[in-house]
């Protein structure tokens, strides 16, 4: 008389709950790996890739997770739907994981920090965002989504750390961009898209006699869905763009571009223009979404695109760039960058060298 083994109740009701998470793991890398394929080919061509490169790298975090537990579990079919975008992944972002050695630069550089930040208008108290600047302590300091309630605190209370500031706010409205600054400021202009948008904040700071030219960046963010709508975006950067390379001075651009890192209008900046974390960071560098902003039961996860960046001319390297670690109830983690500005021949140098 045989004797038949009894089935663990646990297992009896975890068995489909598992092989029903495999079927959506499995639906989840085919669905993946077709738009990667399509994306590979033919670009940014529709709304399909437009909205994929848009949630990048987030789109590829989920079969960096599950990896080893599906590869512990054998799961090899799963496994193999995730293989396009793990090896995108690697492809993309595995260098930003590869320590960088420190640049040579020459002893008489002026070496600055920046930090770029994006306030999200509206809080019930503006302080966490204040010590977060505080502690950054940042030679100059972006600021985007600034309200008018945080721009009378911040001036009270930062002047003695920023002697300088300048900015523009409409109350509690996104609009507001504003810079604070342990150098004096001149020269302040703003470039408006239509009586809607400001584009950006453009002002000149004296770095021991040197003339820096700054851009505070606010763009538009798209559309996203089946009416995938870019084009302001675009327009915003383009213009930045063109006005930034007729600066004669050294240039940084800092602020929320609302481009991740794989899309076009990233490349439009990339193409003229240096982004610091890319070149002196480590890891992904992700800013947005910080979930605990919106007080939801998504409030755990972590962000998983980039928004915000730092870039500069040719008249400067940068030395490192991190994302800040606190979000001070902002919705966008902050930037932090620290950069050598070259002697006025070093730079002539490097500019006359470039490929």
């Amino acid at each position: 008389m045989t004797t038949s083994r009894i089935q663990p109740t646990w297992r009896k009701y975890l068995s489909p709950i598992l092989n029903a998470l495999y079927f959506g793991l499995e639906i989840y890398g085919i669905y993946l790996s077709s738009l990667l394929i399509l994306w590979l080919m033919t670009g940014e061509s529709g709304w399909p890739t437009k909205n994929l490169v848009s949630v990048l790298p987030g789109a590829l975090l989920p079969p960096i997770y599950v990896f080893t537990p599906l590869l512990l579990l054998r799961r090899w079919r799963t496994l193999a739907t995730f293989a396009l975008p793990l090896a995108v992944f690697i492809a993309l972002y595995g260098g930003q994981f590869i320590p960088k050695s420190a640049p040579d630069i020459p002893d008489d550089a002026q070496v600055l920090s920046v930090l770029t930040y994006n306030l999200k208008t509206e809080h019930d108290s503006y302080d966490p965002l204040e010590a977060i600047i505080r502690e950054a302590d940042a030679d100059i300091v972006f600021l985007q989504e600034l309200s008018e309630p945080a721009k009378m605190q911040y001036t009270a209370n930062l002047g003695e750390q920023y002697p300088y500031y300048d900015g523009v706010t409409f109350g509690l409205s996104v609009m507001g961009l504003g810079i604070f600054s342990k150098y004096p400021i001149d020269d302040v202009s703003f470039g408006w898209r239509d009586e809607v948008w400001l584009r950006y904040m453009r002002a000149v700071v004296s770095i021991n006699g040197r003339k820096v030219v700054l851009y505070n960046v606010h763009t538009s963010p798209p559309t996203y869905g089946i009416a995938f709508n870019d084009a302001p975006r675009h327009d915003d950067i383009s213009t930045v763009v063109a006005a930034a390379r007729r600066e004669t001075a050294p240039v940084l651009i800092a602020g929320d571009f609302n481009a991740p890192d794989q899309t076009e209008d990233y490349r439009l900046m990339a193409a003229h223009f240096t982004d610091t974390f890319a070149e002196a960071g480590y890891g992904l560098g992700v800013t947005w979404p910080q979930f605990g902003a919106f007080r939801s039961i998504i409030s755990v996860m972590r962000p998983f695109i980039r928004l915000d960046y730092i870039w500069h001319s040719e008249h400067f390297i940068g030395l490192t760039a991190e994302v800040w670690p606190e979000s001070g109830g902002s919705d966008h983690h902050p930037v932090r960058a620290k950069l050598a500005l070259l002697p006025a021949t070093e730079a002539l140098s490097t500019a006359n060298h470039q490929p």
